[in-house]
């Protein structure tokens, strides 16, 4: 209501993002001298992230005669960045909370029903945390918060080295199964991840009916060239799909081309 009284802005993250300028003047106003060319680097290694910016000039200042084109390689900041995270800012919280921030970084939506069903029980309090520093995230459409892509990427990683591998498989197809109703696309790519087979052809039962009714052939051509050969040919009712999904593929081509047709032949007798 307020919105629409005209009393409300929303304001998205792009606007809340730093541009180069911005970098230079804050980097200037902590004390930090960055050329333009390195501000626009770092504008593009971080698409104006301003919690990433920040944590990556207090590294820069903690360590002033190591120069700036060194903390831009990638590989080395990223890691030297999450390093920083991990030390300065969780040591002031509970361990559980490292927990919760690398396995919710697979879900595509930070969603407190989500996020109660991945852990079975409520998951207010870091969410409320998480919400409060507003450092890693932000809103999308109302619909819940997602992390910045650098920080997914970081948190990501470090479940994969936390995580055995037999443990990342059984999470993997822990999520495929939450995920199964809501975001279809996930949930494959995750039973594809824990290579459960079986969990890929129960999803692919639930939403191969409207992948077809909405004519995305080709994302359901993908899921099924991507399930090994030997379990096709243990369950041909998927081979058998396959086929039909290619024929489909061919009918869609040729009505698109018989459209083409159509239109020139008319422009032609019209001309």
């Amino acid at each position: 209501m307020l919105q629409v009284q005209g009393k409300l802005v929303e304001i998205s993250p792009q606007e809340l993002a730093f541009t180069a300028v911005d970098i230079q003047a804050y980097a200037h106003q902590v004390g930090l001298k960055v050329e333009a060319s390195e501000a626009e680097e770092l504008f593009n290694k971080t698409q104006g992230w301003v919690g990433g910016i920040c944590l990556l000039l207090q590294l820069v200042q903690r360590q002033p005669n190591v120069p700036m084109a060194h903390w831009l390689e990638r590989r080395e900041s990223d890691a030297l960045l999450y390093d920083y995270f991990l030390r300065e800012w969780l040591s002031e919280h509970p361990l559980e909370l490292k927990d919760f921030l690398v396995k919710t970084s697979f879900l595509p939506l930070i969603r407190s029903d989500l996020c109660q069903a991945l852990f079975h029980k409520s998951m207010e309090k870091p969410l409320q945390l998480l919400f409060s520093y507003q450092l890693f995230v932000y809103p999308v459409e109302k619909k819940g918060m997602v992390y910045h892509p650098s920080f997914k990427h970081y948190l990501q990683s470090e479940f994969k080295r936390q995580y055995s591998l037999d443990e990342q498989n059984l999470f993997y197809a822990q999520l495929s199964s939450l995920l199964r109703e809501e975001f279809c696309d996930e949930a494959t790519e995750y039973a594809f991840e824990a290579q459960d087979y079986d969990k890929v052809a129960e999803n692919l039962n639930v939403f191969k009916k409207p992948l077809l009714q909405t004519f995305r052939y080709q994302t359901l051509q993908n899921y099924l060239e991507k399930l090994p050969e030997t379990y096709r040919k243990s369950h041909p009712e998927w081979q058998i799909l396959l086929a039909e999904v290619f024929h489909l593929q061919e009918l869609c081509l040729c009505f698109v081309w018989w459209e083409f047709y159509s239109v020139a032949r008319q422009n032609i007798i019209h001309n």
